[in-house]
């Protein structure tokens, strides 16, 4: 059970975004109110964030400017015993988490983390999963990144792509990567140190964290009671940021598949499969568009 004397400091690496404000709000809002949120904010950007007056909040200057870099300056900064690492677009659900204390308290080499909806529509963000009956398409990309082995929710592919869990009731443990926006560590287990290996922003750097946890005898748990809300924009975007998204994934993947020893042909048809699949649909609307007119 959870007392009332747990305390829960909160990690929000930024640039100070305009979601930021709305991300404290929600943190102070629900049933358990973090202790301390360190705002973890390069220093030419510092400005963006003066304006909070929580006093909750506390802002931590990094002379570092990367996702990882910052947040490693938060986890080390940290007072309580147990820590949230949370993007600054997100908006947690009220009793998130008050459900993901209740979890980590069983065991104690275990992170966990929530169920993300689309903040839009509150609809369930299903990212790689595969749903039956299967469409040609799908059996394609299963075969490309998985072979034969096909679809096995919350591991990492031969490809080294990360497949998602399914909406499903109950608790998932032991899977192979949570999604970097929101998990909840004790203090003990944290990462402290910049692991991310390339300048920019942090594509899949979930996937590096979560190998690092794995390997330190971290045990990675997903709470189906928790929830938080995230704004996903992938269909709000123009043909050349997707390019240019797809590019710096690529780049990053090609990193984290080589580290375990692996070849990326797999990764490499994966994303080109992917890339046709988008310009294909994106063709399609805009036909639709034309003949609607």
């Amino acid at each position: 059970m959870i007392s009332d004397k747990t305390r829960v400091s909160v990690v929000i690496a930024t640039l100070g975004g305009e979601l930021l404000k709305d991300t404290i709000e929600s943190l102070n809002s629900g049933s358990i109110k973090p202790h301390e949120i360190l705002i973890c904010i390069p220093i030419e950007f510092a400005d963006r964030v003066k304006h909070f007056s929580c006093p909750n909040v506390i802002v931590i200057v990094t002379q570092d400017k990367g996702q990882v870099a910052q947040r490693a300056k938060g986890f080390l900064s940290a007072s309580c015993p147990y820590v949230l690492q949370l993007d600054d677009d997100i908006i947690l659900d009220e009793n998130c988490i008050k459900y993901l204390l209740v979890e980590i308290q069983k065991k104690q080499q275990v992170a966990v983390s929530p169920m993300l909806y689309e903040i839009d529509t509150r609809l369930y963000h299903q990212f790689m999963v595969f749903t039956k009956p299967l469409s040609i398409i799908d059996r394609i990309i299963l075969l490309i990144i998985n072979g034969n082995e096909g679809y096995m929710p919350g591991k990492i592919s031969k490809s080294g792509v990360n497949f998602g869990l399914p909406e499903v009731p109950g608790n998932v443990e032991n899977i192979d990567w949570l999604p970097g926006a929101c998990v909840l560590h004790r203090k003990k287990n944290l990462i402290t140190h910049n692991y991310y290996p390339l300048k920019g922003k942090a594509y899949a750097e979930d996937l590096f964290h979560s190998r690092l946890l794995i390997d330190s005898g971290i045990k990675l748990n997903r709470v189906g009671a928790a929830k938080c809300y995230v704004d996903f924009v992938s269909n709000k975007v123009s043909f050349v940021q997707l390019f240019t998204t797809y590019y710096r994934y690529l780049r990053a993947m090609r990193v984290y598949v080589r580290n375990k020893h692996k070849g990326t042909a797999r990764l490499h048809i994966f994303v080109l499969v992917m890339i046709i699949r988008l310009i294909a649909a994106k063709a399609l609307n805009y036909l639709i568009v034309i003949v609607k007119r």
